[in-house]
């Protein structure tokens, strides 16, 4: 069986590098059960989404999104791919159309979508411009760029047994 062994690829090392560029869409502070009040939104991530979206068959195979602002009948998606070097997570970005599809399906009680890539800026490669320009032919979708900064910002989750998270970002959108 092939592997990565030794390469650093894969693993802890893709949820240390994914988990921590996630953070740059979320707010300052995040109720986990709650979500977070942001403007006339309502910012929700992974499983919260499912709960207070109430998917027409919950025993479906759903989505987490990484986050999304909800208002009304617009639901906002946000998927942020981060990439540091060669690998596979570039492929995943393609699949956008089919999972906002597979969204609509799911929750057919919301009428207005958008779906926002939200990319490392290794997407800025000249290599990843045709696939953005096809991407971004359906008007539901989005990109947005994150960069690395070099101040870093606390964010709080709190835990809906009152236990109280503390993350720290270094990513931007812009």
């Amino acid at each position: 069986m092939a592997g990565n062994r030794g390469t650093g690829a894969g693993g802890a090392n893709t949820n240390k590098s994914g988990l921590s560029f996630e953070r740059c869409v979320c707010p300052p502070v995040y109720v986990k059960g709650k979500g977070a009040e942001v403007g006339d939104y309502l910012f929700l991530k992974k499983h919260d989404f499912i709960k207070h979206m109430r998917p027409v068959d919950p025993e479906a195979r759903l989505f987490n999104p990484d986050g999304a602002y909800v208002r009304g009948d617009l639901v906002i998606l946000l998927e942020c791919k981060y990439q540091g070097g060669t690998g596979s997570v570039d492929e995943k970005i393609l699949n956008s159309p089919l999972k906002l599809d597979l969204y609509k399906q799911s929750y057919p009680h919301v009428q207005n979508w958008k779906y926002v890539l939200v990319l490392s800026e290794w997407f800025k490669q000249r290599a990843y411009k045709g696939w953005i320009a096809t991407l971004l032919k359906n008007p539901e979708i989005e990109v947005w760029w994150a960069e690395r900064t070099p101040e870093v910002r606390v964010q709080l989750e709190v835990l809906e047994n009152g236990v109280v998270k503390v993350y720290l970002c270094n990513y931007r959108l812009n």
